[in-house]
């Protein structure tokens, strides 16, 4: 955590010349740490999906998808992560077993569909995580960027 006091005009010019110049650092450093926070993204996903039944864990784990996206608004102040998971080759419904419903037929009878209850949150788990880690990079970028301003 950075602390120190600032008296006097000439020291808040000063201050401030120092917080604007490295307003576009503390930025790439945001980005920077979001986007390494979000690397495992894909491989987090596919190891919760062994909490499904042992039947379909393996084929979701082959099929499913993780994608991440960051973004940075024009004024450098906001920014967005989107994280989105879908199936691969055959159209999963990740979103419904993601709220505890597998949709499946008995044994490839595709006229009688059956709902399975399963373990919600398999991919709402792992995100959780990672939102904790971009935090944790973000805290760590301005306090890098707070100690570089301390020093000069």
């Amino acid at each position: 955590m950075l602390h120190g006091d600032v008296g006097g005009r000439a020291e808040l010019r000063h201050v401030q010349g120092l917080l604007l110049g490295s307003g576009v650092d503390l930025e790439k450093r945001l980005l920077a740490e979001t986007r390494k926070a979000l690397r495992p993204t894909q491989a987090e996903v596919k190891a919760s999906a062994a909490r499904l039944p042992s039947g379909y864990a393996p084929t979701m784990a082959r099929s499913v998808r993780a994608a991440t996206r960051v973004t940075a608004s024009a004024d450098g102040v906001r920014g967005q992560v989107r994280v989105s998971a879908r199936g691969k080759r055959e159209n999963r419904d990740v979103a419904s077993i993601n709220l505890g419903r597998l949709r499946h037929p008995l044994f490839g009878r595709r006229l009688h569909w059956y709902n399975t209850t399963v373990k919600p949150r398999f991919v709402a788990d792992p995100i959780d995580r990672l939102r904790d880690r971009i935090g944790d990079g973000a805290e760590r970028a301005a306090n890098d960027t707070g100690d570089r301003i301390v020093r000069g």
